[in-house]
């Protein structure tokens, strides 16, 4: 919810100037980890909307954020974005939850263009665990917050790095 308003908190600075639509192909948290995006931007500010690939196997994942570009689409980028996804790799759903603060550079020959970013992320990592033995079927609850983008008992504590290529309409 808080980035849908932050994202519409961006709309009248982005429908202050021309518009472009722009399609694109990546990974990192703006992109739910992998698949494409759809981004509607003036000459530096501008929103975007993901789906995650994991989509194809039912484990739903959406992105969105809002991005500022130092030049005309290009250049410095600053990105701000949250990404949500449930997964269900076993019995007991999960859900990833990583909001992330990127900065990296756009090239862009055209309509053609190349980004790289890397930036801090923070997770909350929501789980059930069987009780165990003792009380089968008993699920628990847990949460487990922290900073990285991927979550998890194991957390390695990595940064959201963000790779894509795209397309302008």
């Amino acid at each position: 919810m808080r980035i849908f308003l932050l994202v519409l908190c961006a709309a009248g600075a982005i429908l202050a100037e021309p518009l472009h639509v722009s399609l694109s192909a990546g990974v990192g948290n703006s992109h739910s980890l992998a698949g494409p995006r759809v981004e509607l931007a003036g000459d530096h500010l501008g929103g975007f909307a993901a789906a995650s690939i994991s989509n194809l196997i039912g484990d739903p994942g959406f992105a969105a954020g809002i991005r500022w570009t130092s030049g005309d689409r290009s250049g410095l980028v600053l990105s701000l974005h949250g990404d949500i996804i449930k997964i269900h790799t076993s019995a007991l759903p999960e859900t990833l939850v990583v909001f992330a603060a990127t900065v990296g550079y756009r090239f862009r020959y055209q309509r053609v263009w190349l980004e790289a970013a890397v930036g801090p992320a923070f997770f909350i990592d929501s789980y059930y665990l069987d009780f165990g033995d003792s009380n089968p079927g008993r699920r628990v609850f847990h949460r487990k917050t922290g900073f990285g983008a991927v979550g998890g008992e194991d957390n390695p504590h990595l940064p959201d790095v963000e790779l894509a290529i795209g397309f302008e309409l």
